[in-house]
């Protein structure tokens, strides 16, 4: 079993991220800032879904089954924030939620 500090400390630093990017996206070249605001609000939640089956996975099917699949879920998540009025919560989570996937896909050297 995994322990979750990594994760955490994942979601930590896409949180961070996240900050970094609210108060200084205008900063980068505009394609720069669409694609890395894009993999985030996908990455994540489609990595997220693909826990059960990560294992079984090499990690390049992983990587494009979760973009693939977060690009499916992503709206599914934002339309029920929406309706509650709390849309604006969607992103810091993306980043965070971002952040533990690629905490648990990145694996140390020398562990399987």
């Amino acid at each position: 079993m995994r322990r979750p500090d990594r994760a955490l400390a994942g979601a930590g630093c896409g949180a961070v991220l996240w900050l970094a990017c609210h108060f200084g996206l205008e900063h980068l070249p505009a394609a720069v800032a669409f694609y890395l605001t894009a993999f985030t609000f996908v990455f994540g939640w489609g990595a997220l879904a693909l826990i059960p089956f990560e294992k079984d996975t090499p990690t390049p099917e992983r990587i494009a089954l979760a973009l693939g699949l977060g690009t499916a879920l992503a709206p599914l998540l934002i339309w029920p924030l929406e309706i509650c009025r709390c849309g604006f919560l969607f992103p810091p989570l993306a980043f965070a939620v971002t952040g533990a996937a690629v905490a648990r896909l990145v694996r140390p050297a020398g562990r399987p």
